[in-house]
């Protein structure tokens, strides 16, 4: 974009996230509006496909926070050759900023998962605890994170035990005890990275306790509270709170894999011969410094309308809120050295599809259907992104929105090849954005009431699937299938002070190799692919990319 057009762009978008997310002294009222929420039936095959994608795009997902760094989309196309179109799929993913060995090291790792998600028996527990243990491996970062916010809550649960449950506080607190046991484990602490193994065991220890302790009637008051009081108690101060969210944070991953095994049992063929491409990162953009006139909310009013009265209404409006320091928070976004928006993973893969040959079509899709016209991401769609897809008109579907806004997003590069027309519809789609972004910032600016808060961008409730879905808790014939897929224990099975380890039936995804020769027109192609090249093991290279620094390359282009 041009400087005028950056400015044009990111203004109105500083000046609504400056309005809404006030530290400490919010301006606006929070609403008391519950976010969007994923609650499909998987018995049917629509719902069933459009989960089994975007729970790929979550097993990837592999680092919290870094401004979402890893943060992951997918979307399952047909082979371009028609002999093959029916028999051999495409997957395609994207992530928000990945190098090109990390994208490397992601493609490798969701090859293997696919290939034993085909090869697992229907009664192999053992194996299907490998695909875990491969899904806890590759995720190690994150579930580090939710490890350190499961062990604070439970603790300040323990605390307020008697005010929830005053009636069966020694059950209560026994039940929460039990989990703070296993929090306790010293292979979930270790700073070594070179015990993946023993960390991946152990984390299916804690699954066991989580998942136990889920549908104990303790569990289930705990859920029960949350969504009661979840607007009436601000959630960063409701302990109950976090530790459902965190729960329903570890326990998504045997829920994902069990809706791939639902996947396979039926559509066979999404797991017996395909290729997975890596659609590069975009690069960062330079930083977004404001001009003089960009710094303070009423400069940035005047140019949001040409309506002299509306102009002068807002201006009023935003001079009282001058008192929660609008204009300083203004500032310091756009003095902020790492105010650098990037091209988030589902638009890269919708921008990918409609400048590459044959563009958005369903024919481009597995099966040519329009169902499966699908862009599946890990996270919920943000503001941002939920604008683009709207106003894109494409037809492809994408996830429902928490409606969270982030600055650092921005709009795909325009290719000189790509001619003039690609410049227009660019600047077009632009407008349409921005008028819906100006439209937030005014509609906030009257109301003095916020949209709807900021949320965790990951639902208490949406990725904790089940095999039916809904906000309930693991019910029936899941909870045997989530139980066979940590090792077949029973659910009481937990492990007391003095019991050994034995992780020596582990492995991670052993040896692997690249996807031997592209199909012709392929646009994309891992570096390293090349015929009869085999690739480490997954291990090997993620102990490799933790001692070295990786640079801002991308995957190349054919």
């Amino acid at each position: 974009m041009t400087s005028a057009h950056t400015h044009k762009f990111y203004e109105p978008i500083v000046l609504l996230e400056a309005l809404n997310d006030g530290p400490g002294h919010p301006v606006a009222v929070r609403s008391t509006a519950r976010p969007a929420i994923d609650s499909p039936d998987l018995d049917d095959p629509a719902n069933l496909f459009r989960a089994f994608v975007y729970k790929l795009a979550h097993v990837c997902d592999s680092v919290k926070g870094k401004l979402g760094t890893t943060i992951t989309s997918f979307m399952v196309l047909r082979s371009e050759r028609t002999e093959t179109a029916d028999d051999i799929v495409h997957y395609y993913f994207a992530s928000n900023r990945r190098s090109e060995r990390e994208l490397e090291i992601t493609r490798a790792y969701i090859h293997a998962l696919l290939r034993k998600v085909n090869l697992a028996p229907e009664d192999a527990d053992p194996y299907k605890s490998n695909m875990l243990r491969d899904i806890i491996a590759f995720n190690r970062q994150r579930l580090l994170f939710y490890l350190n916010r499961l062990k604070d809550s439970t603790i300040k649960c323990q605390l307020q035990i008697q005010d929830l449950f005053p009636a069966d506080a020694l059950n209560a607190g026994a039940d929460l005890g039990r989990i703070m046991r296993v929090l306790n484990t010293s292979h979930l602490w270790a700073d070594t990275q070179s015990v993946d193994a023993t960390f991946a065991y152990s984390y299916e220890r804690l699954m066991r306790r989580l998942t136990t302790f889920e549908m104990s009637t303790t569990g289930k008051g705990v859920a029960e509270h949350v969504r009661e009081y979840y607007s009436e108690i601000p959630l960063d101060e409701n302990c109950w709170y976090q530790f459902q969210h965190v729960m329903s944070r570890i326990l998504a991953y045997p829920k994902s894999l069990a809706c791939m095994l639902k996947t396979r049992q039926k559509w066979p063929v999404l797991f017996e011969q395909f290729y997975v491409f890596a659609v590069p990162s975009s690069q960062l953009q330079n930083s977004i410094i404001g001009r003089k006139k960009s710094y303070t909310a009423k400069d940035i009013v005047g140019r949001m309308t040409r309506r002299a009265t509306d102009i002068t209404a807002f201006r009023d409006y935003v001079q009282e809120l001058q008192m929660f320091d609008l204009d300083s928070r203004i500032v310091a976004t756009f003095s902020d050295k790492d105010f650098k928006p990037i091209v988030h993973s589902e638009v890269l893969l919708l921008n990918f599809l409609e400048f590459s040959d044959g563009g958005i079509s369903p024919a481009r899709f597995w099966g040519g259907l329009k169902e499966r016209m699908y862009i599946g991401s890990s996270k919920p769609l943000c503001r941002l992104c939920k604008y683009y897809f709207e106003e894109h008109a494409s037809g492809v579907g994408h996830r429902v929105s928490h409606d969270n806004l982030y600055k650092h997003w921005r709009f795909p590069d325009v290719l000189v090849s790509q001619g003039r027309s690609a410049i227009i519809r660019r600047e077009q789609m632009l407008d349409k954005v921005l008028k819906r972004i100006r439209a937030d910032a005014f509609q906030l600016i009257r109301n003095r009431v916020g949209p709807r808060g900021s949320y965790n961008d990951s639902n208490t409730w949406s990725a904790n699937v089940t095999l039916r879905d809904n906000l309930s808790t693991v019910a029936g014939s899941d909870i045997d299938e989530i139980t066979s897929m940590i090792g077949g224990a029973s659910l009481n099975d937990d492990y007391e002070t003095g019991d050994t380890l034995d992780a020596g039936n582990y492995s991670f995804s052993g040896s692997l190799h690249t996807d031997k020769q592209s199909e012709d027109g392929a646009r994309i192609r891992p570096r390293g692919a090349a015929d009869g090249n085999s690739v480490p093991t997954i291990r090997a290279m993620m102990a490799r990319q933790r001692s070295t620094t990786t640079g801002s390359t991308r995957t190349v282009l054919d």
